[in-house]
């Protein structure tokens, strides 16, 4: 008998876009998110990346699509046959009207409940932009201080240590023990985490362990321990396990490292990088040092040369001659000036003794006083005039000096090696010096 629609339904037959319509929102608001294990079955990869396959097991399948973008971050190739647990959301392809599922992750069955658990908290702290680049603290380019969290038994520190030593690596290392697995270590490292933040001048945290089992590096897939390095003041490494081992405090560290090892030669070779750096500097100013150090040099000697203090004591030796031999001269003069008048005095006093001019005589004694006065006056005036003009000549040489430089305040500074120093940024690269005064020399340290 023939199944026939109630006589009395008022309801306007659907159209099929509208019934597939309702169809899609009901499935996609109600299975927005599923896990999902199955078989594959015709897999196809398209031109543009993108994959196709059936999921299915004994008693149904169901349509899959996983896009090349999601596709690249996998770290398995699916094929035919393959037992995967899939996650992602249920859409409606409403041209077919067909349902399918949009793979979003893929992992290979027997995973197991800790990865299942990892991938779906690594989905969440990505969603809140924790793994995200631009949050992330570049690492120092120098780093001298830094602390390392890990077992001080285990197989990671002494490897860490030894490529660190082997590489010259001069900074300084607070270790900081703990617990890398089992149920201490999630406390554990997050209090030596608060401790690092407490220690001076940390430059680096760093955060490793050897490798092992899922399980065995179960405590750096820890929400508590990802949220705590996002939200770290300092700069974190995180270097756990071997290179195919992948952990949250990898993704939301500033920096992560393959190996403990690879963690140390990332260090040592910022710091490696930077001696090389700082010694093709110091070459640098040696070699600038040095040609401005001929140059002031050579410039010296020809100033040297200029103000031979053997020229200038022969120059004030033959000045000193010059004057003797003027006051000599003067001498002479002045006395012969002076018998003259004598002689002149004598006749004049054999004159007097004849005429008796008693007046005549006191004015003739007055005027020789007179005139002996002024010759000795100008015997002592040409007498100064040249000491004088000695003393200038005395002084000019002395002025010009080094001593007289440094007793008006001025001072010389010398490396320990004796380098007479020219500039303030010269002074800078030294670590001592020695300054010489007047009255003597001071060492000194240089405080950068």
């Amino acid at each position: 008998m023939p199944i026939k629609p109630p006589s009395n339904s008022a309801d306007a037959p659907l159209s099929v876009a509208a019934l597939t319509d309702q169809i899609k929102g009901l499935l996609e608001r109600s299975l927005r998110q599923v896990w999902v294990s199955g078989e594959i079955s015709n897999f196809r990869r398209q031109n543009s990346g993108h994959c196709y396959f059936s999921l299915k097991d004994t008693a149904s399948q169901l349509p899959c699509v996983l896009f090349s973008r999601q596709a690249a971050q996998l770290d398995f190739e699916l094929q035919n046959g393959q037992a995967v647990t899939l996650y992602g959301e249920i859409n409606v392809f409403a041209p077919h009207g067909r349902y399918q599922l949009l793979v979003r992750f893929a992992l290979k069955s027997g995973a197991g409940h800790l990865q299942i658990q990892f991938e779906r908290l690594k989905r969440t702290l990505a969603a809140e932009g924790l793994f995200d680049s631009a949050r992330k603290k570049a690492l120092p380019v120098l780093i001298k201080k830094m602390a390392i969290i890990t077992s001080e038994s285990g197989a990671a520190l002494q490897d860490f240590l030894r490529i660190l030593q082997r590489r010259n690596y001069a900074g300084h290392i607070y270790l900081l023990p703990a617990s890398v697995q089992g149920q201490q270590a999630l406390p554990e490292i997050c209090q030596r985490l608060e401790q690092a933040r407490t220690l001076p001048d940390i430059d680096l945290v760093v955060l490793t362990r050897g490798g092992g089992s899922t399980e065995d590096l179960q405590v750096f897939n820890q929400e508590k321990l990802a949220r705590l390095l996002a939200d770290y003041p300092l700069p974190t490494l995180s270097a756990i396990g071997h290179e195919i081992d992948t952990v949250l405090t990898d993704y939301v560290a500033d920096q992560r490292a393959e190996t403990p090892s690879a963690a140390a030669e990332m260090i040592s070779s910022q710091w490696l990088r930077l001696k090389e750096s700082l010694q093709q500097n110091i070459l640098k100013f040696q070699q600038t040092f040095t040609q401005s150090y001929l140059t002031k040099r050579e410039a010296f000697m020809r100033l040297s040369q200029q103000l031979d203090p053997r020229l200038a004591i022969r120059h004030c030796e033959l000045k000193a001659l010059k004057l003797d031999s003027a006051e000599n001269k003067l001498l002479h003069d002045a006395l012969g000036h002076q018998q003259t008048k004598l002689n002149r005095l004598k006749s004049l006093a054999q004159r007097l003794q004849r005429f008796h001019p008693e007046n005549q005589i006191k004015l003739y004694q007055q005027a020789i006083e007179q005139q002996q006065n002024r010759i000795l006056y100008a015997i002592k005036n040409r007498q100064h005039n040249e000491r004088r003009r000695l003393n200038d000549v005395q002084k000019r040489l002395e002025n010009n000096s080094i001593q007289a430089s440094l007793n008006r305040g001025y001072a010389i500074v010398r490396t320990p090696k004796e380098q007479v120093l020219e500039r303030a940024a010269s002074a800078q690269q030294e670590d001592a010096l020695s300054i010489q005064f007047a009255d003597g020399h001071v060492d000194a340290t240089v405080h950068k």
